[in-house]
């Protein structure tokens, strides 16, 4: 009678192929991404490359360093770390174009949460 339970599980686990329990989110910072990428933007990069857009959960556009500015900084929330990392892998040093034409290669860094909070000084 106990694997009757054990089965129920098993089965309600195989509901909808790809379903896994909820893992943490992982945020990567990208550097030299195209001033007027946005999210949807980002979306079509990542199928681009065979990536799985569901996986990108947001985007965050930081501002460039002034006005006009070809390029800008973004932060990526994946769902988990393995996509994180396969979007790190397939993207890292990719080329990319702005309006204007120049090329420039991504640049991407795990988000580190230490460096979110203010750093006290050590004595």
């Amino acid at each position: 009678a106990a694997a009757a339970p054990a089965a129920a599980a098993a089965e309600e686990g195989e509901e909808g192929e790809g379903h896994v329990e909820p893992q943490e989110a992982v945020e990567l910072h990208f550097k030299n991404v195209p001033a007027e990428y946005d999210h949807e933007t980002m979306v079509e990069l990542h199928e681009a490359f065979g990536l799985d857009p569901d996986t990108l959960e947001a985007t965050s556009i930081l501002p460039g360093p002034g006005k006009g500015a070809q390029s800008c900084e973004a932060v990526l929330r994946y769902a988990d770390a393995r996509s994180a990392e396969a979007a790190r892998a397939a993207l890292a040093a990719q080329p990319v174009a702005t309006r204007t034409g120049e090329t420039m290669h991504l640049s991407i860094r795990p988000v580190d949460p230490a460096a979110a909070q203010p750093q006290q000084q050590q004595q």
